[in-house]
């Protein structure tokens, strides 16, 4: 091959197809699905964010975080962007969702679907800028970095930060959710009560985590939302201990901590299990954590600061000498992400716990020779909480 012929480039004979368009309504509209009603909630959320969009000085919002789009749209892809202006919501997603849409976006009024995969390309040749001067984005979520180049690339249009912009509006939950999150709770129990049919002697933590994931797969979960923690022995003071080949030996604590999913939305639960005898010292620190949880399920109220809260429950394992035990936050919020707003823990004064939200609540102890803990999710009502699922009353054991 000669130099001249080396340098020749070939031109590709075929365009590839264009991707980007409107789909000039929603493509649920007129089938008749109910699964695209969507609830009562989302009107509210809706409402609530453009109070926030007046709080923050802009006529639009960007909402880039997925859990959130899931809250106000459904969709649960891996990929979209919104944009919120007066009665318009902009959803833009690529061309891998044009059928994921058509099964799971609400019929929202004033929804407008667009197919892209370059959001501010497509907005200035679709003349979308020309609504709005100000677009807030969701500064807690976004990279400085990101912040700073999409600021540059939509210029005219001011990008305003606005942190916490949407999340206050996902915490409290609606009816339909609620119920989402107890059938996630309910699978969580059932793996509960199946792992304690399988734990045995020489059994490896690795292999105990396996199971646990399958288990609660099979009962109906989505799939592993979070890792499943598993640790014995000494290895219980590591708090969010990776289970490892150790094996489970007689007369030894075992922890546990999974969570468990249905239709996106979360439980996550941790159990404490003496295999073979519990010394009086563990059982008195767990009688100690489940007063603990009766504790917080009545003290809790909406508007209550996280640190207030958690200096509640902390306030009571003082009193039983515990405290330096008790090493991390009393615990956060759950629903489509496995962690969420409020967090409850004593750095906290700015998160207020509100009506309908769920919280899990986990009090714990970690000292030299074992640790234990006991996590539940909790729902807030005006009267206190109401717990989701029914942890053990006495530290549970099973034969070594």
């Amino acid at each position: 091959m000669t130099k001249k012929e080396s340098k020749k480039i070939v031109k590709p004979t075929v365009k590839p197809p264009s991707v980007e368009k409107e789909i000039k309504k929603n493509p649920s509209q007129g089938k008749g699905n109910v699964a695209h009603k969507y609830p009562n909630i989302v009107d509210l959320r809706l409402n609530q964010l453009k109070y926030a969009m007046d709080e923050y000085k802009v006529q639009a919002a960007y909402i880039s975080y997925l859990p959130n789009i899931r809250y106000l749209t459904n969709f649960s892809g891996s990929f979209a962007e919104v944009i919120v202006h007066g009665d318009n919501i902009h959803f833009f997603t690529d061309y891998r969702y044009e059928r994921q849409i058509q099964e799971e976006l609400y019929d929202l009024p004033g929804l407008k679907i667009h197919i892209t995969s370059n959001i501010w390309d497509y907005c200035r040749k679709t003349k979308i800028f020309n609504e709005f001067t100000t677009l807030g984005f969701e500064a807690d979520k976004i990279p400085y970095s990101l912040a700073i180049d999409i600021r540059n690339k939509i210029r005219p249009v001011k990008f305003k930060p606005a942190p916490y912009f949407f999340e206050p509006f996902t915490q409290p939950k609606g009816t339909e959710e609620l119920e989402f999150i107890k059938k996630a709770c309910d699978i969580a129990e059932e793996t509960y009560k199946e792992v304690l049919k399988i734990v045995k002697v020489k059994m490896t933590e690795d292999e105990l985590a396996n199971e646990i994931g399958y288990i609660s797969r099979r009962l109906g979960s989505e799939h592993i939302p979070t890792q499943v923690l598993v640790t014995s022995g000494d290895r219980g003071n590591i708090i969010n201990g990776k289970p490892t080949d150790k094996r489970l030996k007689k007369n030894e604590l075992l922890m546990i901590n999974f969570s468990t999913q249905y239709k996106g939305f979360q439980a996550e639960i941790s159990r404490t299990i003496a295999i073979g005898k519990a010394t009086k010292q563990q059982k008195e620190m767990y009688d100690i954590l489940y007063e603990a949880q009766e504790v917080a399920m009545k003290s809790v109220l909406p508007g209550m600061s996280g640190l207030h809260y958690d200096s509640i429950v902390r306030e009571f394992m003082k009193s039983k000498g515990c405290n330096d035990y008790f090493k991390h936050g009393l615990g956060y919020g759950i629903g489509l992400s496995s962690k969420e707003h409020p967090f409850i823990n004593f750095a906290n004064e700015i998160d207020l716990i509100p009506e309908k939200c769920v919280i899990v609540v986990a009090p714990g102890v970690y000292t030299e020779k074992f640790g234990m803990r006991l996590q539940d999710p909790f729902m807030v009502t005006s009267q206190g909480g109401v717990r989701l699922t029914n942890p053990p009353k006495e530290l549970p054991s099973i034969e070594g």
